[in-house]
């Protein structure tokens, strides 16, 4: 049975490589409906050439295919990067890898000291992933031909993890589409958990072309045109995939059309009824908006987003809905004109003397304001971030707004001095939100009882708040925003304390590594996600590689 399958096998091959050999030119193909940025990864190089029989080395038709890959989804609109596009290994030094620790039943991302040939280190892997995280592609294929001890054994297979539902419908389309290309023997779509298919974030597959190990496999596998048809037959399944539209919501979403629209949605859901008062913020503004956030919370209103000119018609259709009776403005008048306060009142059907504003000369001073009315109290806590860098104190403000901790902003070059003349009033902690890069330790020499809570970026700063205030959370459904593009995000603190619900970060297309192992190591926890803002700032892929993450 075994010899008259392969005999089949091979009178199918050498029919759909008579017809390749036949054709003068590659054919052109329409442009794809949706144009994707797809990393290929062509398996080992270099020292790892894994499988080497028949004359031929896996690493070399590996490549040779990649390429080939590469010519037909650029010909269908796609953009590619490679990991590699020559005979190296892509990392040989030690480098951050994925360890797990059975007793603590813990992930860690780091280094684990071990490099090697044996077969092949996590480091080349990796590196393999990471050129692809860090670029927030699409699509991750790797590319790979097989091999056994037994030669008998032939044809052709697709895999992906069992995590990526995207990746598990892809794996099978394409297989399809290879067999019926290169006729080759159709060993099925895998379920497999490989290193570089569960730890590239986005939708993953791994295609092993045909066996080098067998001779006649290896025979198809010499010849560039019988390549060619593997290439396209791996194209073929991503545009038959992309028909069925895959990338699309996986979890709720808070959008609007534009920042303002988002942050009156906002509003919406959080106080569905009426609520006493709101805060007003510059939507350009993004440090006062968020410092608003405790000053929102002791109001028991949401904050909401204004142009500097004009009240935006989303914004004052939702102050109208919420009978405010008292409306506080924060920024000045750069920000937020006097009459746009006027257009508010009117919203609300208020007198104007009910509109009131805290200012300063610039965001510092404005925020120092802030604090004061929040409440700087000799028993309490004040926390400091950096003016800068607004990912830091939107990771923070949803924990301000939940404990009435005032905000204040800080410098890297020097401590403004309304921050020191706020940070001089009695209080007993100064909880300082990011590392000494963000706020210099200098800068806080006698101040009472600094404690920091911070990492090495933004994102690792973001995963340390999440494990110092939701540690003890027996569920957490985090919102998500931007830590890039954070303007959707402005107005959510309010809505995330009045919820008791954390926000995570991510880079839009960009999971970093620090977030994942956060999310990995609290998915027992994790009942989901809300995406906050509009496909831009956090495109369907985003939800994807959470999903992908949330199942490890």
């Amino acid at each position: 049975m075994v010899v008259a399958h392969v005999a089949a096998g091979r009178l199918r091959a050498r029919a759909f490589l008579a017809a390749a050999l036949a054709a003068a030119a590659l054919l052109a193909y329409p442009a794809a409906a949706h144009a994707l940025t797809i990393c290929i990864d062509p398996g080992h190089g270099g020292p790892y050439s894994n499988s080497n029989h028949n004359g031929l080395r896996e690493k070399d038709v590996n490549l040779w295919i990649a390429r080939d890959l590469r010519t037909e989804l650029e010909a269908r609109g796609h953009t590619v990067i490679m990991t590699r596009d020559s005979d190296r290994a892509v990392e040989l030094r030690d480098i951050a890898t994925w360890n797990y620790t059975a007793t603590t039943d813990r992930w860690a991302y780091a280094r684990d000291g071990l490099t090697g040939n044996t077969p092949i280190p996590k480091d080349d892997l990796q590196a393999r992933c990471d050129r692809a995280n860090l670029a927030g592609v699409d699509l991750f294929i790797s590319v790979h031909n097989n091999g056994a001890p037994a030669t008998s054994a032939h044809g052709t297979e697709t895999h992906a993890s069992g995590r990526d539902p995207l990746g598990s419908r892809l794996k099978s389309l394409v297989q399809e589409s290879v067999v019926s290309e290169t006729g080759l023997n159709n060993r099925g779509a895998w379920v497999s958990d490989f290193y570089v298919l569960r730890w590239t974030n986005a939708p993953a597959i791994l295609v092993e072309g045909a066996y080098i190990s067998n001779a006649y496999d290896a025979s198809l596998l010499k010849s560039p045109a019988f390549r060619r048809r593997i290439a396209a037959g791996v194209a073929k399944g991503v545009a038959r995939w992309l028909l069925e539209d895959p990338y699309r919501a996986a979890y709720p979403r808070l959008a609007g059309a534009d920042r303002y629209h988002t942050a009156a949605r906002i509003s919406g859901v959080g106080w569905p009824g009426c609520a006493p008062a709101c805060v007003l913020v510059g939507g350009n503004a993004y440090h006062e908006a968020l410092v608003a956030a405790p000053l929102a919370a002791r109001l028991r209103g949401p904050s909401l987003l204004t142009s500097a000119s004009v009240l935006p018609t989303s914004t004052r259709t939702e102050i109208a809905r919420l009978h405010v009776s008292e409306i506080v403005a924060v920024g000045s008048t750069e920000t937020i004109a006097d009459s746009v306060l006027d257009e508010a009142a009117a919203a609300a059907g208020i007198d104007r003397a009910y509109v009131r504003r805290i200012a300063g000369e610039d965001k510092y001073e404005t925020a120092a304001r802030v604090a004061e009315e929040v409440g700087i109290t000799p028993t309490g806590t004040v926390i400091v971030a950096n003016g800068d860098v607004i990912a830091d104190a939107l990771s923070i403000a949803p924990i301000a707004a939940t404990y009435r901790h005032p905000i204040v902003l800080a410098r890297t070059s020097d401590m403004p001095t309304a921050t020191t003349l706020a940070l001089a009033l009695p209080h007993t902690r100064t909880m300082v939100i990011g590392g000494d890069a963000a706020v210099p330790a200098t800068q806080l020499a006698g101040m009472a009882n600094v404690v920091r809570v911070y990492g090495a970026d933004r994102w690792a700063t973001n995963a340390a708040v999440l494990r110092a205030f939701y540690g003890s959370y027996a569920t957490l459904t985090p919102f998500v925003a931007n830590g890039n593009s954070p303007a959707d995000a402005l107005a959510l603190a309010p809505y995330a304390a009045a919820q008791r619900r954390p926000v995570l970060l991510t880079g839009g297309r960009v999971l970093a590594a620090r977030t994942r192992e956060w999310i990995t190591n609290d998915r027992p926890r994790i009942t989901g996600f809300t995406m906050i803002g509009g496909t831009v700032a956090q495109p369907y892929l985003t939800d994807w590689m959470l999903y992908k993450s949330d199942r490890e």
